[in-house]
């Protein structure tokens, strides 16, 4: 530089001021780096609000606290898809919120029923019926009526409806259509008399 008519002191000067920075930068961070304590702060993302609240967050935090690193994760907000899907925990939905036919094998008597849980779920408890009397019409046909069976591995779904007061008169109106059927009426309609 001093071939080229800089003058010596101003490129001595500049020499210790660059070293002289760059010492400081690595002092200071290491230091800093050092000192600090992280925090992490999980905000749901709503768009640019969400920068300029965490921004105000963290210039308030780390004014009270000079020796707080603070740090923002961001998170995806309730979307429409998590507000109208309904998690099913690895069943299939199709099989939820049934109404649902069982047929004796040896007449021509049929139990129709309603159910909010799995109908795999629901034949569990219809076999559990056979050593609990009373505690489900399928399975007591089953008991009452020598040689007679009930196939619970083979529903016949009718209807699907996941609103209780609607399933139940889907499963009465079924009810009353079909004419050998054993089982109560869940809902008493006026609609027909």
């Amino acid at each position: 530089m001093v071939q080229n008519g800089y003058p010596v002191n101003l490129v001595k000067r500049k020499i210790r001021n660059t070293i002289d920075q760059h010492q400081k930068k690595t002092t200071k961070s290491t230091e800093q780096k050092k000192l600090k304590k992280a925090l992490f702060i999980p905000i749901t993302y709503y768009g640019n609000e969400t920068f300029i609240m965490s921004n105000k967050i963290k210039n308030v935090i780390e004014s009270l606290y000079p020796m707080t690193q603070v740090i923002f994760g961001y998170r995806k907000s309730l979307t429409l898809a998590k507000l109208f899907t309904k998690n099913y925990k690895g069943k299939e939905p199709m099989n939820i919120g049934v109404v649902y036919q069982l047929s004796c094998n040896n007449c021509d008597q049929v139990y129709i029923g309603q159910t909010k849980l799995n109908v795999i779920e629901r034949m569990k408890q219809h076999k559990e019926g056979l050593q609990k009397p009373d505690t489900s019409r399928a399975a007591d046909h089953m008991l009452n009526n020598k040689n007679h069976i009930v196939d619970f591995s083979q529903p016949k779904i009718l209807a699907r409806d996941i609103n209780k007061k609607r399933r139940e008169i889907k499963e009465t109106i079924l009810t009353s259509q079909t004419t050998h059927t054993y089982n109560k009426i869940s809902h008493e309609l006026m609609i027909f008399t």
